[in-house]
């Protein structure tokens, strides 16, 4: 579920919806929530452009 979570994330905010729809739609009562795989996902994209440089 951690990784279907975490795809999903990252795909609505690639198409540009907001972070209060995106954890409405993964039916999280807080957006904290939401906002803390967010920066999982920031990190981990963050982490594999490293790579590149």
């Amino acid at each position: 579920m951690y990784l279907f979570t975490l795809a999903v994330i990252h795909l609505l905010r690639t198409l540009g919806i907001n972070m209060e729809v995106v954890s409405k739609l993964l039916g999280y009562a807080d957006l904290k929530t939401t906002q803390i795989y967010a920066k999982i996902v920031d990190k981990a994209k963050d982490d594999a452009m490293d790579l590149f440089n």
